[in-house]
């Protein structure tokens, strides 16, 4: 391969749009970040969710995940507000997490729209397991090496 050969294949990479396709590919593992986190009472700037108003409700919680300590919750009962969470990409560099579940307009409004999103450490574990590696074999394939 010449060296213009190389300049033509690495002006092609367009990371951006690679990064887009390579979260699109890995929606469920972006989820699971988020879902994680909520299992640990916190939402994407890292801080507590409001706490439950009723002692005896936060105490059986408790007792079914102790991880957000007492009285914080995890949004997860029945596992369908966790189970129906998904990603949508919205541009070649950003995307959003949702939830299709019946609840979710009640969880937002009681506990606010930060419960979907990454907090930094997740933003960069994700990067660092998911989409680096991921642009690393797009890289390569394109330049082929």
């Amino acid at each position: 391969m010449t060296i213009h050969e190389l300049q033509r294949r690495w002006k092609q990479i367009d990371l951006r749009k690679a990064a887009a396709s390579i979260i699109s590919d890995n929606k469920q593992q972006i989820a699971d970040f988020n879902r994680e986190q909520l299992m640990d009472g916190l939402n994407k700037e890292g801080k507590k969710l409001k706490k439950y108003r009723s002692n005896s409700y936060a105490q059986r919680k408790n007792r079914m995940n102790p991880f957000p300590g007492l009285g914080n919750p995890d949004l997860y009962l029945t596992g369908r507000f966790h189970e129906a969470m998904n990603v949508k990409i919205n541009s070649k560099v950003s995307f959003d997490i949702f939830s299709t579940d019946k609840k979710t307009p009640y969880l937002i409004k009681n506990y606010g729209k930060d419960i979907f999103g990454l907090t930094d450490e997740s933003r960069v574990i994700a990067s660092e397991e998911i989409i680096n590696p991921g642009l690393i074999l797009h890289i390569k394939k394109i330049v082929n090496l």
